[in-house]
């Protein structure tokens, strides 16, 4: 911390010395500090507890195996190897996802067949 060197001050009017223009500059900077630092805590504090609740609840979510096929327009369709005949299309990666958990729901209240996978799909586990 920089020293400010004391010079002297005449009294005020009231007979106390008058602080310089830079100790007040000085003490209002370091008011300005500490209160940024309470907020940056307090912001601290909020996110990590966010992340908290987000870690538990992302920790008991089932997952599922699936595989992708790029259709050489940017979109995908998805199957799953262990559920056939449960299969999603989308025009992104993240819509073809969106559509599967969704085709997941009502396929898991059908039943199951068998599934062989197709040359050129990619396999990734994706949460539901």
């Amino acid at each position: 911390m920089a020293k400010v060197a004391a010079t002297s001050n005449p009294k005020g009017s009231k007979g106390k010395p008058q602080e310089s223009e830079a100790l007040r500059g000085l003490r209002e900077s370091m008011k300005q500090s500490q209160e940024s630092l309470r907020q940056l805590a307090a912001q601290t504090e909020r996110v990590a507890e966010l992340a908290g609740r987000i870690a538990e609840e992302l920790a008991g979510r089932p997952k599922v195996k699936v595989v992708l096929y790029p259709d050489g327009s940017g979109g995908y369709t998805v199957v799953a190897k262990a559920l056939p005949g449960c299969i999603a299309e989308g025009d992104t990666r993240e819509e073809a996802l969106a559509e599967f958990r969704e085709a997941l729901r009502g396929y898991l209240q059908s039943t199951s067949g068998t599934f062989e996978m197709e040359e050129g799909g990619i396999e990734e586990e994706i949460e539901l």
